[in-house]
């Protein structure tokens, strides 16, 4: 045998070394693919999904830029409907909108001006009937407008939104007071006391949330609530920070006070014609207090957006439609 060997050693090698290769390469096809009988199966699978498709006729695919070109325009209504800023600049809509809701008490500079001019009762009632001092707001709203704005725009973002931030506090801060409305340790601020600091990224954000709160107080105070029981700012926002067409920052707003001056405030989250997307709206009796009162306590979790109608949704990229 050992003869045998000797003499055809340099046949049976390279023998028995390709049949140990052979061997290998069966042992790894079969641990890295899948069973040959499952893959026939999805295969055949797939199969029957493909021949159920229709395809479109030509006419259908002609129609299809028609269609589409009809769906824009509506498109484009309602996204300047849920934009919060309604198609404006959003950092300009945000500074005039905090300032005139805290400053101008919900009126616009035109309005108040006209309604100075006319000594209009009904502008001047949010001045208590003082003429002298809606005059002063309006100069005081002007001047610090154009101030914040210029900040905002080529200055530090953080330090342009802490000023615009304080300005609003403070006017707010001065009316609820006047008008016995307690502001409780978790709104004070109006929630941004955790917000350490404010990137360029997160300007809109963060202008935006400030514009909806202070639009929302300025109503709750004139029409007589109790107090403001919370205001919280969302850390993130709700959807991918890759999504272009529509951007959402959500924030949690709680008010107390009866039904009478608290149905503004639900007829502003609920305006059809300025629609501001809602994920919690409640409105109950505190836990603490008899319904003998009358006292009910609205919280609301709402989101200031962005839309982009033009946007692409990428509906037809490989990444999406896995």
């Amino acid at each position: 045998m050992d003869e045998l060997w000797q003499r055809y050693r340099a046949f049976w090698i390279p023998v028995l070394i390709g049949i140990g290769v052979f061997l290998l390469g069966l042992i790894a096809v079969h641990v890295i693919t899948d069973d040959p009988a499952t893959e026939n199966k999805r295969v055949v699978g797939e199969g029957k999904k493909v021949r159920k498709l229709v395809q479109p006729s030509k006419a259908q695919s002609r129609n299809v830029p028609e269609n589409a070109n009809v769906l824009r325009e509506p498109v484009k209504d309602w996204a300047l409907r849920l934009d919060q800023a309604g198609g404006r600049d959003p950092l300009e809509y945000a500074v005039e909108t905090s300032l005139q809701s805290s400053i101008l008490r919900g009126l616009g500079p035109d309005a108040l001006r006209q309604g100075i001019a006319d000594s209009d009762r009904e502008v001047l009632d949010r001045f208590d009937g003082d003429g002298v001092a809606a005059g002063r707001a309006l100069a005081r709203y002007e001047a610090t407008r154009q101030d914040r704005l210029t900040l905002l725009r080529s200055g530090d973002p953080n330090v342009g939104f802490s000023r615009l931030l304080s300005d609003v506090w403070n006017e707010l801060k001065v009316r609820a007071n006047r008008a016995d409305v307690d502001i409780r340790p978790t709104a004070e601020v109006l929630g941004f006391g955790s917000v350490t600091s404010v990137t360029r990224a997160a300007l809109p954000q963060r202008l935006l949330n400030l514009a909806m709160i202070t639009e929302l107080l300025d109503i709750g105070i004139r029409s007589g609530i109790r107090s403001i029981e919370d205001i919280r700012i969302e850390a993130r926002p709700d959807v991918d920070v890759q999504e272009r067409f529509i951007r959402q920052w959500p924030f949690t707003l709680a008010l107390r006070g009866d039904m009478a001056a608290l149905r503004p405030v639900v007829a502003r989250l609920t305006d059809p014609q300025r629609p501001v997307p809602l994920t919690h709206l409640v409105l109950a009796q505190p836990a603490r207090g008899s319904p003998l009162d009358g006292i009910v306590q609205l919280t609301a979790r709402a989101a200031s957006t962005v839309v982009a109608p033009d946007a692409s949704l990428n509906l037809n990229s490989e990444d999406e439609a896995q």
